[in-house]
């Protein structure tokens, strides 16, 4: 073997706190990549946290195809919460397989 050195981007989550009205009874998270690619949602409330097994999850690639092939990637998750007698805050964490510009929604119903 070669000296050869190999290197890799680590992925750091991405954490970002929101607020849930009392009463609310569904969150939805919805990652937009610019770009094929994966990402793992989580949602923390104050007391868990939900993996993605734990949420329904939908996801689609769109490809536009004139002139050259244009790919975008949309994860969404969707929460069935008991609904806070308070306002809380939660909070959503993104973990990218690789590292693209992407959009984030966040829905609170």
């Amino acid at each position: 073997m070669t000296g050869e050195l190999l290197s890799y981007a680590v992925s750091v989550p991405e954490v970002f706190s929101f607020s849930v009205r009392s009463g609310a009874k569904r969150i939805v998270a919805t990652c937009t990549l610019a770009a094929l690619g994966g990402v793992t949602i989580q949602l923390a409330s104050p007391k868990k946290t939900f993996a993605e097994a734990d949420m329904e999850v939908h996801e689609s690639t769109t490809i536009d195809v004139a002139p050259l092939p244009k790919y975008e990637y949309v994860k969404r998750a969707a929460l069935a919460i008991e609904p806070p007698s308070t306002a809380e805050t939660r909070r959503l964490q993104l973990a990218f397989s690789t590292v693209v510009r992407h959009r984030v929604n966040i829905e609170v119903s």
